[in-house]
């Protein structure tokens, strides 16, 4: 969960984005694009839920990640991805890292299945910095 000095700082980045309830996808935030949305990468939020549903994940079998990763995908899939579109004009953007592109900043949208940029959105780390810098 993003600690509360950080929850601050984003509340004055985007303070009109909308964010999912789960605390654990706070660290899945990798950006926020220029009308205020929080991007989320598809690839951490699947490590969060894995971490918040699993204690045990050092001593499982690859098997049983696998599993817990398939599960991970099959409920953000249902459960996150599926509802984002009824969030309004401010709802958060998935990514995913395009497997099919041959550039590095090419990512999937995982709600519209349509390709974006890294260039269309400002890691959230630049922004934080940026705003340490303005003090």
């Amino acid at each position: 969960m993003l600690d509360k000095k950080l929850r601050r700082q984003l509340a004055d980045i985007a303070p009109a984005a909308a964010r999912y309830d789960k605390p654990y996808f706070d660290h899945s935030i990798i950006g926020v694009t220029d009308t205020g949305r929080l991007v989320y990468h598809y690839d951490k939020m699947i490590d969060e839920y894995m971490e918040d549903e699993h204690d045990n994940l050092s001593s499982m079998t690859t098997e049983e990640i696998d599993q817990a990763a398939m599960d991970a995908m099959e409920w953000i899939d249902y459960n996150t991805i599926r509802s984002t579109p009824y969030a309004g004009t401010n709802a958060p953007i998935i990514v995913a890292p395009d497997v099919t592109s041959a550039h590095d900043n090419d990512y999937v949208n995982m709600i519209t299945g349509e390709r974006i940029s890294s260039d269309e959105w400002t890691l959230l780390d630049d922004l934080l910095k940026e705003k340490t810098d303005e003090r």
